[in-house]
């Protein structure tokens, strides 16, 4: 069973406030003035590990192929005996073998593929921290973004109002990884085995300390959320003047039960310090 996880009362995502059509960069904008929320298609993702974790068939112990050899014969002649199945499966798994050594291996990267195809997918991204320096460095324009936190119940109960067709009913906490994670069970349909794949990362990735919402059958599509939902407004702090300005006045419109910040870096440590801001009106 998948553990468990203390789910964040807030999670965040950090925007840019620049356009850019070529980079996608329209839904980040849009995120705050229009109160959307974007989820993204596989490939939009900047990790090209992303969703492509495989289980490792070409090690499976030789009797494990052997019986997903005969489970795939079953399927197709339910009718023989299991013994006339086996026996049928060894010598299709000598064949492969003698074909090309590789094979498992490679039917393994193709099944990859073949599953990433299947089902649209959207994906949406969050963290946990709003003061990281390489998120805002990364992630929010250089410092000249924008970070928006989004209060998790509401956020969850909406999409539940919205009948989006969740993988699971609650964020999902990404997993770092040193190696390549090994999943153990060479059944690809398994739903654990499925959750892992999407919740795996390499730990270079570890500072983002992500959290992701994953709906099935609608890819990289825009889903807008009422208003209360945005609990927090944090200003980057190397913003411009006129950034900032449009981003106080949307707020005051749109959002002004939410709580405006702004990072600055603190003066004796490598670290962001996250203050209240007082809205000049």
């Amino acid at each position: 069973m998948m553990e468990q996880q203390d789910i964040p009362r807030i999670l965040y995502k950090y925007r840019s406030f620049q356009e850019n059509t070529f980079e996608n960069k329209r839904f980040q904008k849009k995120s705050f003035t229009d109160g959307e929320i974007y989820f993204a298609n596989h490939y939009e993702l900047n990790d090209p590990f992303d969703l492509k974790i495989r289980k490792k068939f070409e090690l499976l112990p030789d009797d494990d192929k052997l019986l997903n050899i005969t489970y795939q014969l079953a399927k197709r002649n339910g009718n023989l005996s299991f013994n006339s199945l086996w026996e049928e499966a060894k010598l299709i798994h000598v064949k492969n073998l003698n074909e090309d050594p590789n094979i498992y291996k490679k039917r393994s990267v193709e099944s990859v593929v073949k599953w990433l195809d299947a089902v649209e997918r959207g994906i949406f991204c969050l963290c946990e921290k709003n003061d990281d320096i390489l998120m805002w460095s990364h992630y929010g324009n250089s410092n000249m973004g924008f970070c928006i936190g989004y209060n998790t119940k509401k956020l969850m109960q909406n999409l539940f109002i919205q009948k989006l067709e969740l993988l699971i009913d609650r964020p999902l906490k990404v997993k770092y990884y040193s190696e390549y994670p090994d999943l153990k069970t060479y059944v690809e349909k398994n739903k654990e085995n499925i959750i892992e794949k999407f919740r795996a990362k390499s730990i270079m990735w570890s500072y983002e300390k992500e959290w992701r919402l994953i709906i099935y059958n609608r890819t990289s599509i825009a889903i807008q959320i009422p208003e209360e939902i945005v609990e927090e407004i944090i200003l980057g702090s190397c913003i411009s003047e006129d950034t900032e300005k449009k981003i106080l006045t949307i707020q005051r419109e749109k959002y002004p039960h939410a709580k405006v910040f702004k990072v600055e870096p603190d003066d004796s440590e490598f670290k962001l310090n996250v203050k209240l801001y007082e809205v000049q009106i």
